[in-house]
């Protein structure tokens, strides 16, 4: 009887230590994430001609021309970029440009990879980045890190296509 109270116990510890492990190697993942962010440089106006550069991709796609010939050149991109910062985004931290810019560019990216940009029309194009739920998903998770909240009105003010037109 007290063998298998003993052997009870001793099963009953070694289960604690082996999730305590499991929780402390959590514990140290979540650190370096957070490290990582901490120690990292964000670029928004990087971020932002990124987001310029897909867009670009995926419009002269859709029209059947060169990228090359409706591209912004890299100084037009980074003075529209920091204009675009200074006035719309400006009440954003740098943090939450960035992520904006990123949402911005992988859906655009993703248009490009399912052949969309080849096979629709700009207008439709524009259209389905209004109703992209990924990307409706993807600003709110950058709002709600600051514990704010965003509607749909207020996420179809901070898409860039809203500011960048072609041939402007």
């Amino acid at each position: 009887m007290k063998l298998t109270k003993l052997l009870c116990l001793i099963t009953v510890l070694s289960g604690l230590t082996f999730c305590k492990e499991e929780r402390k190697y959590d514990d140290d993942y979540a650190r370096v994430i957070l490290l990582q962010l901490a120690m990292s440089n964000p670029s928004a106006n990087t971020s932002c001609a990124a987001a310029i550069t897909r867009n670009t991709e995926c419009f002269a796609l859709s029209l059947g021309v060169s990228t090359a010939s409706i591209s912004l050149s890299d100084p037009a991109k980074e003075a529209q970029c920091k204009n675009l910062r200074q006035t719309t985004f400006n009440n954003m931290s740098e943090r939450a440009q960035v992520c904006l810019f990123d949402c911005q560019e992988k859906d655009w990216g993703s248009k490009i990879n399912s052949g969309s940009c080849k096979t629709q029309t700009t207008t439709a194009l524009l259209a389905s980045v209004s109703t992209s739920t990924d990307l409706k998903t993807c600003i709110r998770s950058c709002i709600q890190t600051t514990n704010n909240q965003v509607n749909d009105s207020e996420i179809n003010n901070l898409l860039l296509y809203n500011f960048i037109q072609i041939g402007e």
